[in-house]
């Protein structure tokens, strides 16, 4: 995953009215937003700042309800973020807002016209008067400073945000861009300087997007180039992959991002369920294979021999060839003769380092998908999946594995976006010297530095995770001390503890707990619901079945846990994205 800079905000929820529609192109219609809620204003619980949005690829959700039921489909606004209970009428989708004129309070919003989409049925028949729901953004992209050109990419699609770049112009740099569109007349006037150049690519609607290469064809530019690219998500993958390994760009450097993707050809209905795909792990088993061997690190856009490719991987040629040839099958490599390259798909996972590592490679999400093949033994026994495939609890090795641990530090960016309304609790905000532990304690320190409500902070934890902790953590102010030593203070904080643990760890855990502080918040992610629906929850709940041998707790569970360890509960939170904090004391 690229590592890019992005200042954060709120997520609020927002009512808008449209005040304007205008057809920019007869395949591009602009819808004009207005109303009170663009600016600050409280929904009687809360008080929420006025919407912002600062970076040409920001993004806002759009809501609607495939039954009409909007209410029932509006996610739940929290403090400082929102939360998605499971909605099986609701429809997202992402745009970015073309302009924002803070003085004005206008929106624009580009839809393009065309498919039968939630947002573009509502924009084919938007009119004055008619009201909008959306969330965001929820962070703005910083472009690095060091940048001497820039190239701008992508279908009709991206022309929002290409437009906006153009008209803003956040560096003052040459820029080059590179457009497809499906017809002449999707063309538009942008503001184009002297140095910079513009590629119209016109391809017929139903011929494959020719982006990539019409991106590669380019005259590249002296100095240091900064790349953004957007449109359908598996035609960018080649393009990902040639500005990463053939161009050298670094990752803070390249944004290419899918907007949207073809769906599959075929009976793709609801109720159509391919049993021989249920049937068939080999591509998941295989891939994983290829990425602990390190066969997509030697394989690339030239022909490698598969015997230098065998060599790198300390594996005999007759051996690896049979997964070679099973990995051409599916496009993680592309096998002719004895020469391999990569294929569309390992492009894509070598593109993207989060993705790879992830799924495929030795951290937190990969055992876990691994210890699924135990799930069957593990629910006769009682036991949890991971256990049953690695000896010991999902908790013992999270906290004695390093790159497990920090595996689950790197996962509690998400934490982030929420993180800000944990210093506005009373409990917080009265405490003289806080005690923090948990993967999530640095997110937490550092979103109270930034908002100025900063008590004497300590960080502790046990050995290795205290290690990972200050490792990652030299930028965070506050002191790191062993569990074992920490002293007595006036509040602890336990962030993203219990996801890892089960029941009985969670007992013993609040019980160490209370050796710090009569008071604690014990903050965690409880259901795992978000705007992807019912399937996404369901998906999201097996998981944590496998790593724990039970569900995910609800509030009532919780509480009861804490109970048993001699903690009264004496107010709760939702903090937003399923994150909860009770605050608990002696």
């Amino acid at each position: 995953m690229a590592h890019h800079t992005l200042r954060k905000h709120p997520i609020v929820l927002r009512q808008v009215e449209v005040t304007r529609v205008v057809d920019v192109t007869p395949r591009m219609r602009r819808v004009t937003l207005t109303g009170p809620q663009l600016g600050a204003f409280s929904t009687g619980e809360f008080d929420l700042p006025e919407f912002t949005s600062v970076a040409f690829d920001d993004h806002v959700k759009l809501v609607f309800a495939a039954d009409g039921d909007i209410a029932a489909a509006l996610p739940v606004q929290r403090a400082r973020s929102i939360d998605w209970p499971v909605s099986e009428h609701r429809r997202g989708r992402d745009y970015t807002p073309r302009r924002w004129d803070p003085e004005a309070r206008e929106l624009d919003l580009d839809f393009v016209l065309h498919g039968d989409g939630p947002a573009v049925t509502w924009a084919t028949t938007a009119k004055p008067g008619d009201t909008l729901y959306f969330a965001g953004p929820k962070s703005s992209l910083v472009l690095p400073d060091d940048i001497d050109w820039v190239l701008l990419a992508g279908d009709e699609t991206a022309l929002p945000a290409i437009g906006r770049f153009l008209d803003e112009r956040p560096v003052d740099v040459p820029v080059q861009v590179v457009i497809e569109i499906r017809h002449e007349s999707a063309r538009q006037d942008l503001a184009l300087r002297d140095p910079d150049s513009i590629r119209w690519l016109v391809t017929p609607e139903s011929a494959p997007s020719a982006l990539a290469p019409a991106v590669r064809e380019i005259t590249w530019h002296p100095g240091q180039a900064y790349v953004w690219a957007a449109g359908e998500s598996r035609s960018l993958i080649p393009l990902r992959a040639w500005l990463r390994h053939d161009q050298g760009l670094p990752a803070s450097h390249v944004h290419v991002t899918g907007y949207w993707h073809t769906e599959p050809s075929g009976d793709d209905s609801d109720d159509h369920v391919d049993a021989e795909a249920l049937l068939n792990p080999l591509p998941w088993l295989a891939t994983r294979a290829a990425v602990a061997l390190g066969l997509l690190d030697q394989a690339g856009q030239r022909a490698v021999p598969l015997d230098t490719i065998a060599a790198a991987a300390a594996v005999e040629p007759h051996q690896l060839r049979p997964l070679v040839t099973y990995l051409a099958t599916i496009g993680v490599l592309a096998a002719h003769g004895d020469d391999v390259t990569i294929g569309p798909v390992g492009a894509e996972l070598q593109a993207d380092d989060h993705l790879r590592d992830e799924f495929f490679g030795a951290g937190y999400e990969a055992r876990l998908l691994d210890a699924l093949t135990q799930l069957a033994p593990a629910l006769r026994g009682g036991g949890s999946a991971w256990q049953a495939a690695n000896t010991r609890s999902l908790a013992d090795d999270v906290e004695t594995d390093p790159v497990l641990y920090a595996d689950r530090v790197h996962a509690a960016e998400s934490f982030s976006f929420v993180a800000g309304a944990v210093a506005d609790l009373p409990a917080w905000a009265d405490a003289g010297e806080v005690t923090v532990t948990g993967p999530g304690a640095l997110v937490l320190v550092r979103a109270a530095a930034e908002r100025g409500v900063l008590p004497k902070a300590l960080i502790s934890a046990a050995p290795v995770p205290l290690t990972v902790l200050s490792d990652l953590g030299a930028d965070v102010p506050a002191s790191f001390v062993p569990e074992a030593t920490a002293p007595i203070v006036d509040l602890v904080v336990s962030t993203l503890q219990t996801r890892y643990r089960d029941d009985a760890e969670i007992g013993r855990l609040l019980s160490g707990l209370a050796r710090h502080a009569d008071r604690l918040l014990l903050i965690d992610a409880l259901d795992q619901t978000g705007p992807g629906g019912p399937d996404l929850a369901a998906e999201h709940e097996l998981l944590a079945l496998a790593a724990v041998g039970t569900g995910h707790r609800d509030q009532a569970r919780i509480e009861s846990l804490a109970l048993a360890a001699g903690w009264r509960l004496v107010g709760h939170v939702a903090l937003g994205w399923d994150y909860e904090a009770f605050e608990l004391c002696r």
